[in-house]
């Protein structure tokens, strides 16, 4: 069953939803000599029109796994990460930036890493599959402890790569209005892009430690929280 959303066209899921996303068509395969002769070409062109022609020319490899590719192949004579703005229209753009002001969270998370994450919570389930599928990337999950009968489920799309959560955050942080918000999206963005930068660096091995200037900004986001 379809619906639509301002002559957007999107699948209504059925039956009940199980949380797990669907795997991409090329998630995980070796890239084809095809694909690395398109990249080279790519590679040619500069800012956003670089990455709307992937979109053309790639369809089945997702925005991330394209751009990290280009690091791979150093492709890029970039030495410092930069996140790309997702192409997406003024009505997506102000609808993802609705639901993060509302229902959203952007924050580092503690553990025995430190992981970035925007995470957006609605009792709706189509309304984030729509803002997944405009995204290109997330994972729909229902929210722990959500098991009573009286209670609505409640479901939760994280995004939780270091590249996605700094795309999204290059694409949005302009256009937050909550002063909480715009903090913390500022300071994960940072984060973001010094633990990209490192991680590329220094290749496959073991990742990098933590600097200072990471933790003070690990510090600052939980401040904002009230410590947690």
């Amino acid at each position: 069953m379809n619906d639509q959303i301002n002559g957007v066209l999107y699948q209504v899921p059925t039956g009940k939803p199980t949380g797990i996303p669907k795997r991409h068509p090329k998630q995980g395969q070796i890239w084809t000599p095809q694909e690395i002769e398109t990249l080279k070409e790519l590679a040619k062109l500069k800012g956003r029109a670089r990455w709307i022609k992937a979109k053309e020319l790639l369809p089945d490899r997702t925005h991330n796994a394209t751009k990290l590719k280009f690091h791979h192949m150093n492709l890029s004579p970039r030495t410092i990460y930069l996140p790309v703005k997702i192409p997406l229209s003024p009505y997506e753009l102000g609808f993802i930036v609705a639901l993060i002001e509302g229902e959203g969270s952007i924050t580092l998370r503690r553990g025995r890493n430190i992981a970035a994450v925007i995470s957006v919570a609605n009792t709706d389930y189509k309304l984030l599959e729509y803002a997944k599928e405009i995204l290109g990337f997330g994972t729909i999950r229902t929210r722990d402890g959500d098991t009573s009968l009286r209670q609505r489920i409640c479901y939760v799309l994280y995004i939780e790569t270091f590249t996605e959560v700094a795309d999204v955050l290059e694409t949005v942080k302009d256009s937050l209005i909550s002063f909480t918000k715009r903090k913390a999206a500022s300071l994960v963005y940072r984060f973001c892009i010094s633990r990209i930068t490192k991680l590329m660096l220094s290749g496959r091995g073991r990742p990098p430690p933590y600097s200072e200037e990471e933790l003070d900004i690990a510090k600052q986001v939980a401040e904002i929280y009230g410590g947690r």
